[in-house]
């Protein structure tokens, strides 16, 4: 399996949906050069319960033969077949998809919410990186 970057540095195309207060913002970001798997980022904003608003992202993973979608929620799943240097360039695209998210949104508060047991400090900083936008969170 070799997964191949379809997105560049300072390029890419999102996709933004809306239902009612649930956005999502989907960014086809790469294939398997084996398999009939495409990946997407998904970038959203959720209701939870008594009316707070979630941000959250993931990558899906679509096979195309099957129909079959698999979702990963941490990036220590990714990590074995996304390569470092592609990690960067989506993590830059997770970000410019969170400022047009929020943008179009407008929610007064979010809230952040790992889905990792006990996260390692490298994807704390990264969701802190969000916390610029003005999220609040993580909360584990």
């Amino acid at each position: 399996m070799a997964f191949v970057r379809i997105i560049q540095e300072d390029q890419f195309q999102a996709d933004t949906f809306r239902n009612g207060a649930a956005w999502a913002v989907v960014v086809n970001i790469g294939f398997d050069d084996t398999e009939p798997l495409n990946y997407s980022l998904i970038v959203g904003l959720d209701l939870m319960g008594a009316g707070a608003i979630e941000y959250y992202f993931h990558i899906v993973e679509a096979n195309s033969e099957t129909e079959d979608e698999y979702i990963y929620w941490s990036g220590r799943d990714t990590a074995s077949f996304i390569p470092s240097d592609d990690r960067v360039v989506i993590l830059g695209a997770l970000l410019t998809a969170t400022h047009v998210l929020l943008e179009q949104a407008r929610p007064e508060r979010v809230e952040v919410v790992t889905h990792d047991a006990n996260p390692p400090e490298k994807a704390l900083v990264g969701r802190q990186g969000v916390r610029g936008f003005g999220l609040r969170g993580p909360h584990r």
